[in-house]
C-alpha cells in the first residue's frame, strides 16, 4: 500500500474517532445538565416540602409590590384623616357660630352618591368612598358658608349687635370657667340641673362689658337667684344676661355699645363666690355662650373694641 493511501486512511480514522468523541462529549454534557437540573428540582421540592412557608421569587416580587401599595394607601388614609379633621372643625364652627348667630338653622344634610359594587380591592374601595364623601361634604359646606356670608352682607348691623366678645377682659390667669353650659351638679342644692350659661370666676370688682350693641331691658337689684342683673336686648332675637353683679352702671332703656362698661363682678344672689354668670339667648332659647366669643382674643385686640371712655381695668 502506498504511503499516500496510508496517510489518508489514518486521517479518516482519526476524523471518525474525533466525531465519535464529540458526540460522546455532547451526550455527556447533556446528561450532566439534565442530571444537575433533576437534582436541583428534586432538592427544591424537598426544601419546599420541609419549609412550606418558602415562596417563589415571583411571589416575593409581588409581595414587595403589594407592601409598597399598602404603604401608599396608609399614607393616603392619613392625609384623608387630616382633611376630615379640618373639615369637621369648619363644619362645627359654621353650625355652632355663624348659622347659629344668624339664625339660619342647620346646614342641610349632603346628598351622597349611591354606593355601587366595588371594582377594586376592599382597601382601595374604602379610600375611594372616603374621598367621594369628603368631596360631597366640602361642596355642601361651601354652599352653606356662602349662605352665611350673603346673610352677613345683607345685615351689616349684626357685626356690632350680635354678642361676639367675652364679657370680661380675656387676660390669661385672671379668670377661669367654673361652670359650663348644660347639665351640671348645682353648687347650692346638690342635684343635677340645667345651667343656662357659663360662670366666669374672677376677682371681685372685675369690670363687665356689653358683648354687643343693644338696649338695656333689665337692670335690677335682688338678693336671690341671679342677684344684681343686667339684660340687654341686641335685636334680631338676641339677648344677653349678666348676673351676680356687685355694681351696675346702666339703667333700663339705656342704649349701650359693644365694649361699654356695664357693671362689676360680684357674688350677689345665689352665688357661692365672686363670678359672672353670662347667658346668650336666641329667640327665647338659651344657647352656648362659648359659641359667641373668642377667649383666645389678645388683650390689645380686646382693648381696641372697648369704648375709649370706658377702658378701665
Amino acid at each position: 500500500m502506498s504511503e499516500g493511501k496510508k496517510d489518508r486512511r489514518i486521517r479518516e480514522f482519526i476524523k471518525s474517532e474525533l466525531n465519535e468523541l464529540s458526540r460522546g462529549a455532547i451526550l455527556l454534557r447533556s446528561g450532566i445538565v439534565l442530571t444537575v437540573a433533576v437534582v436541583v428540582a428534586f432538592s427544591f421540592a424537598l426544601l419546599s416540602m420541609s419549609n412550606p412557608n418558602m415562596e417563589m421569587p415571583k411571589t416575593l416580587v409581588l409581595r414587595a409590590a403589594n407592601s409598597r401599595w399598602k404603604t401608599k394607601l396608609e399614607m393616603l388614609e392619613y392625609k384623608l384623616d387630616q382633611c376630615e379633621e379640618v373639615l369637621l372643625a369648619v363644619e362645627n364652627r359654621n353650625e355652632g357660630v355663624y348659622r347659629e348667630m344668624f339664625g339660619l338653622g342647620s346646614t342641610p344634610e349632603p346628598l351622597y352618591p349611591a354606593v355601587t359594587a366595588a371594582q377594586h380591592d376592599k382597601d382601595l374601595s374604602k379610600v375611594l368612598l372616603r374621598m367621594d364623601s369628603l368631596t360631597v361634604r366640602i361642596v355642601n359646606q361651601n354652599e352653606s358658608l356662602d349662605q352665611s356670608a350673603q346673610f352677613a352682607r345683607r345685615v351689616g348691623a349684626l357685626a356690632t349687635t350680635i354678642p361676639s366678645i367675652p364679657p370680661i377682659l380675656p387676660r390669661s390667669g385672671s379668670y377661669y370657667i367654673s361652670s359650663f353650659f348644660g347639665s351640671r351638679e348645682d353648687p347650692v342644692y346638690g342635684d343635677r340641673r340645667f345651667h343656662s350659661g357659663i360662670d366666669l370666676s374672677t376677682r371681685m370688682g372685675t369690670p363687665v362689658y356689653a358683648t354687643g350693641d343693644g338696649t338695656v331691658e333689665i337692670a335690677e337689684r335682688q338678693y336671690y337667684g341671679y342677684g344684681n342683673m343686667v339684660v340687654i336686648n341686641h335685636g334680631y332675637g338676641y339677648r344677653t344676661r349678666y348676673a351676680h353683679l356687685k355694681k351696675m352702671f346702666v339703667e333700663p332703656g339705656q342704649y349701650v355699645r359693644k365694649g361699654e362698661l356695664i357693671g362689676q363682678v360680684g357674688r350677689t344672689g345665689k352665688a357661692t363666690g365672686p363670678h359672672l354668670h353670662y347667658e346668650v339667648s336666641q329667640r327665647g332659647r338659651t344657647v352656648n355662650p362659648l359659641n359667641f366669643m373668642d377667649l383666645s382674643m389678645s388683650i390689645a385686640d380686646y382693648r381696641e373694641i372697648l369704648l375709649p371712655e370706658k377702658k378701665k381695668q
